[in-house]
């Protein structure tokens, strides 16, 4: 592990996979004495240590074991051969890329880029993504030492995506760090910022702690391009920090000085910059190219902004010098900028102490022009803008008043139509039957009734008793508030019709008879006028002396609970409907057993189509989850307090109801009937 103190952190952990490589190889190389670290590579390549044993020794003399760079080529070399003759051409990729990042390691790109190329097309046929990636990222880094940042960028984005795919944590770290340090070096800091954020993440839950101030560097960049300095100078603060906690080697305070000197130029305080930069130039090793570009940029620009243009003409020099990112013609036209600037500075003092003096009256005589020029235009501006704005806010007024007008019109006709469906509400409430109508009628019992707006398309129904019978229905119709209030309307007006006949009539016989009368209702004979809307409902006639029950439902199911056991009596799957074609449909009545203490239990779809459930974390809120109660879940609830008394099971019912449904919109009309035999 290093720390990379520059600004591009291309170092930073080139791969930090190829540690363990390396350890393994420590390991190897202990175990097989018989090799001392001058064995030849011929003896390596044909011993009998297997294929990834070699490549490792080979890289790692190749890497480590000398610093002639004719040594290492040799070695990559034997690696090649030893492929071409073996036929293996994951060894020979291996070589190509090898021989690659050598060159790269003594600053000779155009030989790196040539191997690297001959390297990839191979990695590529044969889906060696790990190789891939690595090629990617060094084509990355020499395209972003040549000042090319947006090719940089899209061969970083390459090794990002194989290492996300890979699950690769340690290229996924240097990636991320290389995109955001090229895309602020192309002016687009939210993305920088974004990738080096990914980067610091990674660091901080690893604990890689010896890379954030490199990190917080590279953030601080992305601040300055932001042009926020207070968050620049927090993450700077945050480099000194860390330093304060650790000793300073040269390269860590090479970083420091960097940092420093960048920062106090983004702020103007060039002098204050200056001397950190000046500092690094005595750090730096002559190696350290890219060291060097770095800083003496930004003392160009430092000594140039002061007007010291002696200094930013060899600072330039310099920076050009160490730089080969630029062609010839462009360094010397800087070059000769800085230069003529620095000979001219002189010669335009002098020029400009005469005109001054040569100018003098004439300036005078322009300034009282130039004053009368500007009062005069400023005061038909100010005319012109009190004029503009009177004549917007007179119109702004006009439009506040008509808004406020309409406001109260419309506010108006909302209370009206409000106290009129309120007013319905108690038509509707007036209808239904109270509960001492019903205790009277079918004895103990509950209704769990919950319209969905102010007025109900749900609503239930007890007949009168003939002998020791007892009818009762509950139904839903087509839509809920105003629309299903006026079809419950017609409903319950046909039941109260059948009721008061003097012949009795079975369930079934009954929903025939709203079947039929239904669309006479509506006196619509054509079927292309004829409203097609209707309504579901379960009927059922309770014999309490003998302890029978006829049901019978439209699309309504109803509920047969005995000793903790749930049976499921099922309607016709055909609804009751104002359509004149549906009116031949004959319904069919179910027969029961009862025993005392059997409930059961009648009800509408509203209940178990309640959107809701738990609650899942998102992006740290917590949502409702949007799924339905569901009948299971209803009949589950049912059985486990059926035995309780309806006043607790209602009340079991309608919590279960409210914490489903949490802070959800409630979707239909809720109604549910509860008879105790």
């Amino acid at each position: 592990m290093f720390f990379c103190c520059f600004n591009n952190v291309k170092a930073l952990v080139l791969n930090i996979r190829f540690t363990f490589k390396y350890l393994f190889f420590l390991f190897i190389t202990c175990s097989y004495t018989v090799f001392a670290q001058n064995d030849s590579a011929t003896i390596i390549l044909n011993s009998n240590l297997s294929d990834s044993v070699k490549i490792h020794r080979i890289e790692a003399f190749a890497s480590e074991n000398t610093d002639n760079l004719g040594e290492k080529i040799a070695w990559c070399k034997s690696l090649q051969n030893y492929a071409i003759e073996k036929d293996r051409r994951d060894l020979l990729a291996r070589a190509y890329c090898i021989m690659g990042t050598t060159y790269y390691d003594f600053s000779q790109y155009d030989k790196a880029i040539t191997f690297l190329y001959k390297s990839l097309p191979i990695a590529e046929e044969m889906k060696m993504e790990l190789l891939q990636s690595r090629i990617y990222n060094y084509l990355g880094i020499i395209n972003s030492d040549q000042g090319n940042s947006k090719k940089a960028i899209y061969f970083f984005r390459k090794t990002y995506a194989i290492a996300v795919k890979l699950n690769d944590l340690s290229q996924q770290f240097t990636s991320a760090n290389n995109l955001g340090v090229d895309y602020n070096s192309i002016n687009v800091p939210v993305l920088g910022l974004y990738y080096i954020t990914i980067c610091e993440k990674i660091a901080k839950k690893h604990k890689v702690n010896n890379y954030l101030p490199s990190i917080f560097g590279n953030k601080m960049e992305s601040y300055m391009r932001l042009n926020d300095p207070k968050k620049a100078k927090e993450t700077l603060d945050s480099v000194y920090t860390y330093f304060k906690k650790t000793s300073q080697d040269r390269q860590e305070q090479i970083s420091l000085n960097y940092f420093s000197g960048e920062y106090y130029s983004f702020i103007n305080d060039y002098k204050k910059a200056i001397p950190f930069l000046e500092k690094n130039i005595e750090l730096i090793l002559p190696s350290e190219i890219q060291e060097y570009r770095k800083n003496y940029k930004i003392l160009t620009e430092c000594y140039t902004a002061i007007g010291d243009y002696e200094n930013s003409y060899k600072s330039i020099i310099k920076y050009y010098q160490y730089s080969d990112s630029l062609v010839n013609s462009e360094k010397m036209q800087k070059s000769s900028e800085i230069e003529n600037s620095y000979k001219n500075f002189k010669v335009e003092k002098e020029l400009e102490i005469q005109k001054l003096n040569n100018i003098n009256k004439s300036l005078q005589l322009k300034r009282n022009k130039a004053f009368l020029i500007l009062v005069s235009s400023l005061s038909l501006l100010l005319i012109g803008g009190i004029f503009f704005f009177y004549k917007l806010f007179r119109d702004k007024r006009r439009a506040n008043v008509l808004l406020e007008e309409q406001k109260l019109e419309i506010s108006h006709q909302k209370k009206e139509i409000l106290d009129s469906i309120y007013y319905s509400k108690r038509i509707q409430e007036g209808i239904l039957p109270n509960e001492n109508e019903l205790n009277q009628k079918i004895g103990e019992h509950f209704v769990f009734f919950k319209p969905k707006d102010i007025v109900s398309g749900d609503f239930y129904w007890a007949g009168k008793n003939i002998g020791n019978n007892f009818l009762m229905a509950c139904c839903d119709c087509t839509g809920h508030g105003v629309p299903g209030a006026f079809m419950s309307l017609v409903a319950y007006s046909l039941l109260n019709k059948i009721d008061e006949s003097a012949e009795h009539k079975n369930p079934s016989e009954i929903l025939d008879y709203l079947n039929i009368e239904l669309p006479k209702f509506f006196k619509k004979e054509d079927s292309s006028q004829q409203i097609k809307d209707g309504m579901d409902m379960s009927l059922i006639e309770v014999d309490r002396k003998n302890l029978k029950l006829k049901f019978s439902g439209a699309n309504n199911s109803i509920y047969h609970i005995r000793d903790g056991v749930l049976n499921v009596i099922k309607a016709d799957k055909q609804p009751i409907s104002a359509d004149v074609d549906m009116r031949k449909y004959i319904f069919k009545t179910t027969e029961l057993e009862l025993k005392k203490n059997d409930l059961i239990v009648m009800f509408t779809d509203g209940y178990a189509d309640q959107f809701g459930g738990p609650t899942a974390k998102v992006d740290g809120n917590l949502f409702r989850q949007g799924k339905k109660f569901m009948y299971k879940r209803l009949e589950e609830l049912l059985m486990k307090h059926a035995s309780q008394s309806m006043s607790t099971l209602k009340n079991e019912l309608e919590t279960a109801h409210n914490d489903w449904r949490g802070d959800l919109e409630q979707i239909d009309d809720v109604c549910l009937i509860g008879i105790r035999i």
